[in-house]
């Protein structure tokens, strides 16, 4: 066996002890330039990721900058990081800011006791029209929520996925909202109607649609619930 082949058949096995440590700790314990020495495994085949991981964290600052500040660009000016660890890197850094805006939101909505504030905020500053549903446990904690296009002072919503996420999740209660672009808070009542519909699919399943809330272009909102239409 040839150096080249040594070097190699060592870092596989250095590699394959810090796979299964982490595995069996989940991650715990795990310093900063070890979990980018790990993430440098699947885009770097045979080569020292430890060192190359100090590198980054020394060219950024810190490691929250590496992903803070950097991007496809800057990553290849550091010493043995190519187009595809600065890709992952880049991905991996859109990730974590995904991941934040996201987990924001669930915070917001588990810690807001009143529905309208949590449901209407993340759609107040959306520029096109949006829909969003939250779906939510027995105790109000939020499984799942998402973002959908809505088109014409209409939000078509197709009941037969609704109802089919709603059973995955496992869910009790369903709140929706509907951000108009053009117009005041007060629902069509094409709107109205499939807000029922939605209401009336749900019952059987024990759900329930805690309100339907409509925002008007100027902020107004309107709900379903208090106005008795479900």
């Amino acid at each position: 066996m040839d150096n080249r082949e040594e070097k190699k058949a060592l870092h596989a096995g250095h590699r394959q002890r810090m796979r299964k440590r982490f595995i069996s700790s989940q991650g715990e314990n795990f310093a900063e330039h070890e979990l980018l020495e790990m993430l440098l495994f699947y885009s770097i085949p045979c080569a020292n990721t430890n060192e190359i991981a100090h590198k980054l964290i020394r060219q950024f600052g810190s490691f929250a900058n590496v992903f803070d500040e950097g991007d496809c660009t800057s990553f290849t000016l550091v010493d043995g990081i190519g187009e595809k660890s600065a890709t992952l890197l880049s991905v991996m850094s859109s990730v974590m800011k995904a991941y934040e805006l996201s987990a924001e939101c669930v915070r917001e909505l588990n810690q807001t006791p009143n529905y309208e504030e949590y449901i209407v905020f993340p759609l107040l500053c959306e520029l096109e029209e949006m829909a969003m549903i939250a779906y939510l446990t027995v105790t109000g904690k939020v499984i799942y929520a998402e973002k959908l296009k809505a088109t014409s002072g209409e939000n078509e919503i197709d009941l037969y996925k609704l109802v089919k996420m709603a059973t995955q999740l496992n869910c009790s209660h369903i709140i929706m909202t509907h951000k108009y672009v053009n117009q005041s808070a007060f629902p069509l009542q094409k709107e109205i109607d499939q807000a029922r519909d939605i209401s009336n699919a749900l019952e059987p399943l024990e759900i329930e649609l805690v309100d339907y809330i409509t925002i008007g272009s100027s902020g107004d909102t309107y709900s379903m619930k208090e106005n008795m239409y479900i």
